[in-house]
């Protein structure tokens, strides 16, 4: 049928065989009646050469030109159907990839979802790596000035609570008190 179509043998009254007919109201009711795909398999025979991917496209005609022009139109008609069914495999996997990301994509986002409230409520929300040792390194910076603030009151302390049990056992003045 496509090459009927491309060859435009539908309205061929020679490839009908319809030149005979001079009226022209009676050859287009011919015409309508003829069955050119049917014409044109009959003049066709295929067969595949052994051992490769190669076949024979025979036409009889009496026309060499119209023999050959019909074959190579057989064949380019062969390659196309060919790669469109190629291509039509092609789409019906990318359609079903495109399916299967989707589905990926909302299984993921619920997911997301689901652990962001999971972390909503355990009090677990999570920043990034670097937000967290920045977080992590000022929290260290924080108390390593608490220890140190505690650490000199500790010595402070410790010196006072020295200098009052020397008071009390005589190895002190009390003119020194002032100074505590």
């Amino acid at each position: 049928k496509k090459v009927v179509n491309t060859l435009g043998l539908s309205s061929d009254p020679k490839f009908l065989g319809l030149e005979a007919i001079d009226d022209s109201a009676e050859r287009d009711k011919a015409a309508a009646r003829a069955d050119p795909e049917g014409r044109l398999l009959s003049k066709i025979t295929i067969a595949p050469v052994k051992d490769s991917r190669i076949v024979l496209i025979n036409v009889e005609d009496t026309s060499p030109q119209f023999a050959a022009l019909v074959s190579n139109a057989v064949a380019d008609s062969y390659i196309e159907m060919n790669l469109e069914v190629k291509l039509e495999a092609t789409r019906n996997a990318a359609n079903w990839l495109a399916e299967q990301l989707r589905d990926l994509k909302d299984k993921m986002e619920t997911s997301e979802l689901s652990l962001y409230g999971f972390k909503k409520e355990n009090d677990i929300l999570s920043v990034s790596l670097e937000d967290h040792q920045n977080m992590t390194g000022q929290r260290l910076r924080t108390l390593n000035d608490s220890l140190s603030k505690i650490e000199a009151q500790r010595i402070e302390l410790e010196a006072k609570r020295r200098y009052i049990h020397d008071l009390r056992e005589g190895k002190q003045s009390l003119d020194a008190v002032e100074h505590i």
